[in-house]
């Protein structure tokens, strides 16, 4: 039988990770893009907007502009089908996965009391982890005074971080608070949270 694409999970260090209906990851792409065709999915908010099919994953041309050595990155376009997708990934296992990172909002609230110009919120998830895969923190002053820091809870442990709804509303995603709260699975919750991620990436 023929291998397909169940979804597909783009996390930060430029990379997408593919899940097959097997059960079997990959990750996209597995060496550098700059000098090849597929040079334009070397910009992350890029190679995020994948449309994902069970076989295969295209990039649309987009109305936005990003120019890069004369070309504009969002009129680029691909579509890969899943023997391509093979020769571009490599495989990689959950337990290399269970500390990887997607920041799905942040916002500089500068001017704040502890810094003039530089004050992000940021708000994450660990898609691959099973407990502690809410992640919630602040990036304060930037460079090599950079102060704050993170922390990574359980959502039942939320209540134990001192405004953790205030600081998804400070983040930019204060939507995500009544998903949160909400009487679902936890893989329900991610799965609704790289949906509306997914969506704002060309909205």
């Amino acid at each position: 039988m023929a291998q397909s694409i169940k979804r597909v999970v783009p996390l930060e260090q430029f990379k997408l990770i593919i899940e097959f209906d097997d059960g079997s990851l990959r990750q996209f792409p597995h060496a550098r893009v700059t000098d090849t065709p597929l040079w334009f999915l070397a910009f992350p908010s890029k190679l995020r907007t994948c449309e994902v099919s069970p076989s295969g994953l295209q990039w649309q041309a987009v109305d936005q502009t990003l120019m890069w050595g004369g070309q504009n990155v969002w009129a680029q376009h691909a579509s890969l089908d899943i023997p391509t997708l093979q020769e571009w990934s490599s495989p990689i296992t959950l337990d290399e996965l269970s500390m990887s990172l997607l920041n799905v909002a942040m916002t500089n609230q500068a001017p704040t009391e502890q810094d003039a110009r530089h004050h992000v919120y940021f708000v994450g998830i660990r898609p691959f982890c099973e407990d502690n895969w809410v992640v919630l923190g602040e990036s304060i002053g930037g460079g090599f005074a950079e102060r704050g820091g993170s922390v990574a809870l359980a959502v039942e442990n939320l209540d134990s971080f001192s405004d953790w709804r205030g600081h998804c509303v400070l983040a930019g995603c204060d939507w995500m608070v009544a998903l949160l709260e909400a009487n679902v699975s936890d893989a329900q919750r991610k799965a609704c949270i790289l949906e509306r991620y997914g969506a704002s990436l060309t909205a």
